[in-house]
């Protein structure tokens, strides 16, 4: 535990009770007094402040955090130093982090996916100012009152370009269980092992377990590097295919099979969740079943439905059909029949029947035969 400090600091802040604690410094829940509004002070041990390397270390993180503007990043609003205690003012949020929602077990998939979206956002932010975090992990991104994430506490952050000064000759920085292998094998921090380390994060809140297990940091790390990676689909079935996929891209143990940019995560991220989306709504089609409600799913033809004039007309058309028939028939019984030019004989009074040749008869007699029908 620090010292106990002054209950106002430079003369502005009012100390309140401690949110928040870690192996350097400590978080206070403060009053500005100047401003009237509630923040966080972070005060640092001062005797880590009496040091070369303390004191950078310090001017890295104020520098870091108040260097990333973002929605989704803590928002720094003061650095200084009082009797020799440095400290960071920041907004003041709920006191919760995702660490602690984790807790009770896996996350709803949207939830983990509207979480990782605001936190690549943050990523991505410092990144582009050229702040690389070394440190992602649950306990490090805060909820405000409406649950959002906030990423928070760049201690252990550092410019990009700068390869050596803050970090000692053989020691690691960073949480085990999210360090990329690399990192475990003294390698420089690099955009690919913060990202490592959002997967990690992705794979626990999908799966309410960490990837990599053991008794000891070392034994963790050593995991991390040789182990084999229990599948998301073991441990959750529900989570899709694409999803899973794209989690384990990013948890890659060579750097360069990694996603490039936390931008390019964050498109693999939405297109899975367009995916997830599209084979919801394809599951939510009710099928129409047919006969009893056990009977199979059939697809039934559609049949047009009738037209009255249409129906009107076919009688017509067979029938012209018929009689073209008859003139063709009779045409040809012209031409090979000379007996058909014969006038025949007048019949008595009383005889009404009228004989046609053969050739033309048989015709009328197919034309009588479907009108019966």
């Amino acid at each position: 535990m620090l010292a106990q400090p002054r209950s106002v600091l430079a003369d502005r802040y009012e100390l309140g009770p401690v949110i928040g604690r870690g192996g350097m410094a400590e978080v206070r829940t403060a009053r500005d007094r100047r401003l009237g509004r509630t923040v966080a002070v972070k005060c640092f041990d001062p005797a880590g402040w009496a040091t070369a390397h303390g004191r950078a270390r310090f001017e890295a993180e104020a520098r870091a955090g108040a260097a990333v503007s973002h929605p989704n990043v803590v928002t720094v609003y003061d650095v200084g130093v009082d009797q020799g205690m440095p400290f960071i003012v920041m907004e003041r949020l709920s006191g919760r982090t995702l660490a602690d929602e984790l807790e009770r077990g896996a996350a709803p998939i949207e939830r983990v996916l509207d979480v990782m979206r605001a936190l690549l956002a943050a990523v991505s932010a410092a990144h582009g100012r050229g702040v690389l975090h070394r440190d992602l992990k649950p306990g490090n991104v805060l909820l405000d009152d409406d649950d959002r994430p906030k990423l928070a506490d760049f201690g252990i952050a550092m410019s990009a370009d700068v390869t050596a000064g803050l970090t000692q000759t053989g020691l690691v920085m960073g949480t085990p269980a999210y360090l990329a292998p690399e990192r475990v094998d003294g390698e420089p921090a690099t955009v690919r092992s913060d990202l490592y380390a959002v997967g990690v994060m992705c794979y626990e809140a999908l799966t309410g377990s960490r990837p990599y297990e053991g008794d000891s940091a070392v034994a963790v790390a050593y995991a991390a590097r040789h182990a084999i990676l229990r599948p998301i689909a073991a441990l959750r079935p529900e989570v899709p295919a694409e999803l899973a996929a794209v989690v384990c891209r990013a948890m890659a143990r060579r750097p360069e099979d990694r996603f490039a940019s936390a931008s390019e995560l964050a498109d693999a991220l939405e297109d899975a969740a367009v995916v997830r989306h599209a084979r919801e709504v394809a599951d939510e089609t009710v099928p129409v079943e047919v006969n009893a409600p056990t009977a199979p799913t059939r697809v039934l033809r559609v049949r047009r439905r009738a037209d009255p004039a249409r129906s009107r007309r076919a009688p017509l058309a067979v029938l012209g059909g018929i009689v073209g028939v008859a003139i063709l028939a009779g045409v040809f019984a012209f031409s090979h029949d000379t007996s058909a030019l014969r006038v025949p004989r007048p019949s008595p009074p009383s005889q009404t029947k009228v004989t046609l040749p053969s050739g033309l008869q048989a015709p009328f007699d197919k034309l009588q035969a479907a009108v019966d029908k």
